[in-house]
């Protein structure tokens, strides 16, 4: 047995009790920053090394892709302290991310989904805004066309989250129905599926193939406050076979609004019988005075059915102060002096965020004292994107694009030369001064729309007449600037995709119509500048709602705007859905205070040393606020800059790199691609041909399951996968018709010459592993037995898009993945199915030494932040190569 709590530092009695536990269903409350990603952690090292757990029975549900990572890189952290002679490859083996990854993943292997791709919220919104009129949302009763679609989206995650039944809503809506109907039909026609679906789809799936989740004997899961009914349902599956190690913490259930239920975490003993009882009350991430706080502010929770005090553990100094400033001006000067003032102390940006009940109502002056300041800050709550100037000079340069297109600015609306003028001073007051023939190279560009081949080409026209390329990655305020237009670029291209689904006819020119009303009425405001994952990359101020910081921290949080109406809010839910409030819980989707003071109480138990809150006396119009009740809680009020903030605490880092092999390709080829592609996401425009790759390869996925299930292949068994399985969403039939007879050829000249005397033993083989200091993943294509050997293949579409050097590296670090997984590959082979050639290496330790030593020097510049372009024949097919500022003229 291991002794697994010792090192790398001693967990408490407390933790090391459910760590222990031998029950089959355990439940832990954990207060904030009591350790839970620890006791999580060294639970499934307890499992993985004392029990001798197989890897693959073993899933561990996260909120967040970055505590997956976070957590996936602890457990391999752990291991390799507390036993290092530990074969640490087959342990990534083991399930450990979000729930829809999972459903998704579940849905593809097992349920034919192979060939569907997610849209995120913004996508469904842009698609079901281009077909709303084809399912009937244009004759549903409401204001605008745009609400419609709104409160028709907002309906299906409520009817897939609580898993109405439908008969139910027929009875009372049956026109709602009939939309679903068609709603369903059209994702399904272009094999596109939305988060709101994945689990409930796989939920009704496995419900009658309880088999494809019997390998699960361990599920743990994360934040258990904030599932919904539909996730409870699959958690409720999952255990019938296998122990529930369930942590939370109702205090920070914030998520009612979308459908979240603390109820299933405070009566899961009532689900699961004989479950067993933790709680973790040892705050290790607050000062003291922070924690007093947090404990006194649960003790006002309405709901409050007698939560334990959390017990200080730091004894670092800090404290939580108020400040009362004259208007919401002086707040917001104020807060950025003050940042000023630490900077000058050699803090970093990135140490301080703003939090904020809404970043729309409150976050403005705070956002232009900073711009006027020149603090280099991020976004993170709906409509943050839309708060940068440079952001909302794209924007309206693209309505202006449209014929009579237009922007609102409150009621008043800019149309023609004024919304040029606009657009022009917002990007000249936020990014550079412009040329003087601006205004003549854009309204050229507005009269050859229908030149450019994509939007992508659109957009980078623009950005080249913008000196885009004067921007420089190395400064903070202008790498903020690029990383926004890289986001804005995101907001295009969920639109171009919405509008090119089975191949229509492209006019640019009339289509910015519809991207004008769009981008009006939905990208507006709900599009967010950053992502919960992005907001510590950068050494910037995070400007956030509370909504979005929750599982972050910081050494000093300021929560300004507490004055009665903004914080508590008691905004109402707007029940405009298409099904009765009778189908549904709808008192929990409402706003109430006792939801407010959990927001309060995440909201400081952000804070590591500080927590400075503020109010203001009076409004821009000179009439009195009042005062909040969260404010009556503090007793200590000081001027801003009296506060005197200590050097902060040297944190360990828990930074987490991950990488999928075929993005450290990307890097290899061009490190300032990766940049704009990987991190800033800069769309690359929309092509028939896109999705082609992945369909091939799906295709031979299918023919080599079949021949290890000793299917019966002829030609006819071929043809009828590559017509049912092939699909290319952005394709018109006529194109895809055509490449399925292409393919045909192709697939049938693969599996005569390679495929069909092959004894094949795994296929798409999902792989991770550790490297140095990554962990690495991808998926192995085929895995062949050659008499106790492996082979390892790979198919590649053509050396046009990735070259034999870079195919090498790939299938090389796979092979040195298997291997230390105990797999005996002697081979490595790459076949390219354009011209049906096969390239075949045999491998010892010297190639596979040689490869892993490039691939290090690779991790670690990519980790050092090195983006510097690389000049190469790769540059002629850059997506990006127009607006690279490394390419050579």
């Amino acid at each position: 047995m291991y002794n697994l709590f010792e090192k790398p530092f001693k967990l408490s009695n407390e933790q090391i009790k459910p760590v222990n536990s031998s029950s089959r269903y355990i439940k832990i409350l954990a207060g904030a920053g009591a350790g839970k990603t620890e006791v999580l952690t060294r639970r499934i090292v307890n499992l993985l090394l004392n029990t001798d757990a197989p890897p693959e029975s073993i899933v561990a549900f996260t909120f967040t892709d970055k505590a997956a990572k976070e957590m996936k890189n602890r457990v391999l952290k752990r291991i390799q302290e507390i036993a290092p002679q530990f074969n640490t490859s087959s342990i990534l083996n083991m399930y450990i991310g979000t729930i829809h990854s999972f459903c998704l993943r579940l849905l593809q292997e097992h349920f034919d989904y192979g060939m569907y791709k997610t849209v995120d919220q913004n996508q469904e919104m842009a698609y079901i805004l281009q077909n709303g009129y084809t399912y009937g949302l244009k004759q549903v009763e409401g204001s605008t066309y745009s609400d419609k679609c709104i409160n028709f989206q907002k309906t299906l995650d409520i009817y897939y989250g609580e898993e109405i039944p439908r008969d139910n809503i027929n009875e009372l809506n049956p026109n709602f129905i009939k939309i679903l109907d068609r709603y369903e039909n059209s994702m399904n026609k272009n094999k596109i599926i939305s988060f709101s679906q994945l689990i409930y789809f796989a939920v009704n799936k496995i419900k009658d193939n309880k088999e494809k989740i019997s390998n699960i004997k361990y599920l743990l899961v994360d934040e258990y406050q904030d599932i919904n009914k539909v996730q409870y349902d699959l958690i409720k599956q999952i255990g019938e076979n296998a122990s529930i190690f369930a942590v939370g913490d109702p205090r920070q259930s914030i998520y009612e609004w979308r459908g979240s239920n603390y109820k299933y975490f405070e009566e899961f003993s009532n689900d699961f019988s004989n479950a067993e009882e933790f709680t973790l009350n040892e705050n290790r991430r607050s000062t003291k005075s922070i924690v007093n706080i947090s404990n006194t502010i649960v003790k006002q929770f309405p709901d409050n059915p007698g939560y334990p005090d959390m017990v200080p553990v730091r004894e670092k100094s800090g404290d939580v102060i108020a400040t009362e400033y004259e208007n919401a001006s002086r707040e917001a000067e104020g807060i950025a002096n003050k940042i000023k003032c630490e900077i000058k102390k050699d803090k970093k940006y990135s140490k301080f965020a703003v939090l904020l009940r809404s970043v729309n109502t409150s976050g403005d002056l705070i956002i232009d004292e900073f711009k006027k300041q020149k603090i280099p800050y991020l976004v993170a709550g709906n409509a943050g994107l839309f708060k940068r100037g440079e952001v909302l000079a794209l924007a309206q340069i693209f309505c202006w694009f449209a014929d009579d297109g237009f922007w609102y600015v409150g009621r008043y609306k800019l149309t023609d030369n004024e919304l040029l003028e606009k657009a022009i001073e917002n990007w000249e007051t936020t990014v550079n001064k412009l040329n003087n023939n601006i205004k003549d190279d854009l309204n050229h560009i507005k009269s050859s729309l229908n030149s450019y081949g994509d939007y992508r080409v659109l957009y980078q026209d623009v950005l080249k007449r913008f000196d885009y390329s004067a921007l420089d990655q190395d400064n903070d305020l202008d790498n903020a600037i690029l990383a926004n237009i890289g986001r804005f670029t995101k907001v295009l291209g969920d639109y171009e995709q919405s509008v090119r689904y089975g191949g229509g006819n492209k006019n640019i020119q009339k289509e910015m119509k519809d991207l004008c009303w769009f981008i009006n009425t939905y990208a507006n405001h709900s599009y967010q500048e950053a992502k919960i994952e992005d907001l510590s990359k950068d050494n910037v101020v995070t400007v956030s709602t509370i909504h979005q910081s929750k599982g972050l921290e910081w050494q000093t949080v300021f929560l300004p705007s507490i004055i009665n109406k903004r914080f508590p809010s008691l905004t109402h839910f707007k029940s405009n859905l298409m099904i009765d409030q009778s189908l549904y819980e709808y008192s929990r989707y409402e706003t109430s205070l006792d939801s407010e003071y959990r927001l309060f109480y995440v909201a400081v138990t952000r804070a590591k040393n500080y927590c400075l809150m503020s109010n203001f006396s009076a409004y821009p119009t000179g009439r009195k606020t009042s005062e909040s009740e969260f404010m009556r809680i503090i007793d200590k009020y000081e001027p801003v800059e009296d506060i005197e903030i200590e050097t902060e605490d040297n944190f360990n880092s828990t930074d987490v790199f991950s990488i999928p092999v075929t993005s450290l390709i990307d890097y290899k080829r061009c490190p300032y691609h990766y940049k704009l592609s990987k991190e800033w996401g800069y769309t690359q425009g929309v092509s028939p041909f896109m999705g082609y790759g992945e369909a091939l390869h799906y295709i031979l996925q299918c023919l080599s399951e079949a021949i290890i299930n000793n299917k019966q292949i002829d030609e006819h068994y071929i043809e009828n996968v590559v017509n049912t399985k092939f699909f290319l969403p952005f394709a018109s039939t006529q194109f895809l018709d055509n490449q399925k007879k292409d393919i045909n050829k192709k697939i049938k000249l693969i599996f005569d010459t390679y495929l069909k005397n092959n004894k094949i033993s795994e296929v798409e083989s999902r792989i991770e592993f550790p490297v140095e200091n990554a962990i690495i993943d991808g998926k192995i294509d085929v895995i062949i037995d050659k008499h106790g050997n492996a082979e390892i293949r790979d198919y590649k579409t053509s050396e046009d898009v990735v070259t034999k050097e870079e195919a090498d590296m790939q299938i090389l670090l796979y092979a040195e993945g298997l291997r230390s997984q105990g797999y005996h590959v002697t081979k490595v082979s790459t076949i390219s199915i354009k011209t049906n050639e096969k390239n075949e290496q045999e491998i010892d330790d010297n190639i596979i030494s040689e490869n892993k030593k490039r691939t290090e020097g690779l991790i670690n510049s990519l980790k050092n932040g090195e983006f510097k372009g690389k000049k190469s024949k790769f540059c002629d097919r850059c997506e990006y190569l127009e607006i690279c500022k490394y390419k050579t003229d």
